[in-house]
């Protein structure tokens, strides 16, 4: 509606419409009302199909996580090892898309029965783990894991 050239970059868009809003950017005149409907339409759906992405992601991971900590707890006890000797260090996949709590994080190990603190303050038992009251900003698309260790 501004002719700004905004909308080209916005991560979400549908490309097949940029070459016709670069066009009314040049050429200074404002898009029909029936296209910026169906362009931001188009937009929509993909931000719907994205956050059902990140959702799933995130659901998916804590999930894994969760049944890791319970498998390895399991096993603990079957092996007649005291989970109480064991530790957990948290990995942060480090790709530069980490978030920087998590960087902090990263190699940070606590007894298997604690938490990990992150700099925010948020207590998580694994990554993705809400059940402490860690929030959005420390558990949506993380993709970290955990190594568990006991003494011999």
């Amino acid at each position: 509606e501004r002719n700004s050239t905004e909308a080209l970059m916005r991560e979400l868009r549908n490309p097949r419409y940029d070459e016709r809003i670069q066009q009314a950017i040049d050429e200074d005149r404002h898009l029909r009302a029936s296209e910026i409907e169906r362009m931001t339409n188009a937009y929509a759906r993909n931000l719907q199909r994205h956050r059902a992405l990140v959702i799933a992601q995130t659901e998916s991971l804590r999930m894994v996580n969760e049944a890791r900590n319970r498998a390895v707890r399991q096993a603990a006890r079957t092996a007649g090892v005291d989970v109480k000797r064991g530790t957990k260090t948290w990995q942060t996949t480090l790709d530069g898309r980490e978030r920087p709590s998590h960087n902090a994080l990263h190699g940070q190990t606590v007894p298997i029965d604690e938490p990990f603190t992150s700099p925010s303050g948020a207590q998580l038992m694994y990554p993705g783990d809400t059940s402490l009251g860690a929030g959005a900003a420390e558990v949506v698309n993380c993709r970290c894991a955990v190594v568990y260790n006991f003494e011999e």
